[in-house]
């Protein structure tokens, strides 16, 4: 459903999508919220999104450190906000587990009231990661990931990922190809993941994130 505020009467529209609003409003709605750790992994879900076609209905926000994403989705709860069309994503390189996601988040919110067990699942329901290899740190996966033959490569950028031995700071797998495009951060992030999106991989990688956007696309009729 969704409220219209005219100067006489609030009207509700019943199954409507934002595109019905958009065009009795003059604004473009944006549904779908996810919240992420870095740049890195914002571009990645951009990429999810603008695949899937709803790039318009999706605002992406940082929350930096990985715990950051329990203490904002639980404040929210608790504060009474609704976490539908609610996202927060894990690198996937920490809390890769249910039991450690649900440990992290007993953390900040606690308590031992006859609900409270209820509330953590519903919070824990609106928080998912990128599939990420045991072990595997973000930039070094996708660096070797860009090192694999395919077609239609960009040479360039396969190049620098090769060059790149065992740097000193694992973000040096991805910043030192970014420093060899001589682009500005998000320019070169966004030609090293759409150079990923080429590979095999990237359907597994992102999987857990496609899979909920697909639902809110269907959810929303997007």
């Amino acid at each position: 459903r969704h409220l219209l505020q005219t100067p006489e009467k609030t009207l509700c529209f019943n199954e409507s999508n934002p595109e019905c609003m958009e065009s009795m409003t003059g604004e473009i709605l944006r549904p779908i919220e996810i919240y992420v750790e870095d740049i890195l992994a914002k571009t990645i879900v951009a990429k999810i999104a603008k695949e899937l076609g709803i790039s318009k209905r999706v605002v992406i926000k940082q929350y930096g450190s990985c715990t950051n994403a329990f203490v904002a989705s639980s404040g929210m709860h608790m504060l009474g906000q609704s976490l539908d069309h609610k996202l927060f994503v894990l690198d996937g390189d920490a809390c890769r587990t249910e039991e450690e996601r649900e440990k992290q988040l007993k953390k900040y919110y606690s308590g031992t009231e006859p609900d409270k067990e209820q509330k953590r699942d519903e919070v824990l329901r609106h928080i998912s990661q990128l599939d990420l290899p045991d072990g595997e740190l973000p930039e070094k996966y996708i660096n070797h990931i860009l090192r694999e033959d395919i077609e239609n490569q960009n040479a360039e950028i396969v190049a620098l990922a090769k060059s790149i031995i065992e740097p000193d700071d694992s973000h040096k797998y991805l910043d030192d190809i970014i420093d060899g495009l001589g682009d500005e951060e998000s320019i070169g992030l966004y030609k090293v993941i759409e150079e990923l999106s080429k590979h095999p991989e990237w359907k597994s990688y992102t999987k857990s994130v496609r899979n909920w956007l697909i639902n809110e696309k269907n959810n929303l009729s997007l």
